[in-house]
């Protein structure tokens, strides 16, 4: 069967899959003819099984990078409220597993307070999602809160 043509003049090989303007033909030892051409291709003998065969291949999903997320504290707080929980929740069922994430504290010259903020808030996410994450603390902004970001999805 090497030495086939399709209707359209180019070679096959047994094993591959023509798709013809008239018709398809799938090789794989007995050539199928999906009755939808005419026998002038010079195939041979042909099967009337008309069961279509189809494989399909799924590339990997790539899941997009989600938004930074900020949590909000009360002042001299590094404690989460309810809706930060529930943010952080939303944010972990968008994170791959094993994907990188930096949360970053703040907290206005106050290094402990920035890093205990960073720290209740990843605590809280790695509890919810096998992720990886690094702590940031920046002091030099009048800011209570924490910010998640995701450095690798």
């Amino acid at each position: 069967m090497p030495g086939n043509r399709d209707e359209g003049g180019g070679r096959h090989v047994p094993g591959c899959l023509v798709l013809a303007n008239r018709g398809d033909f799938r090789h794989g030892g007995d050539d199928h003819d999906r009755g939808t051409h005419h026998d002038d291709h010079g195939h041979g003998d042909h099967d009337d099984d008309d069961t279509p065969t189809t494989t399909t291949t799924k590339a990997p999903t790539k899941h997009p990078v989600p938004a930074p997320v900020t949590v909000s504290f009360t002042a001299k707080s590094s404690s989460l409220s309810s809706s930060d929980k529930s943010a952080i929740k939303a944010l972990a069922k968008k994170l791959s597993r094993g994907a990188s994430v930096t949360v970053t504290g703040y907290a206005k010259s106050n290094a402990a307070l920035a890093k205990k903020r960073a720290q209740a808030v990843a605590a809280f996410l790695k509890g919810a999602a096998s992720v990886t994450v690094s702590i940031k603390t920046v002091t030099n902004v009048a800011k209570n809160a924490a910010v998640v970001t995701t450095t690798k999805q």
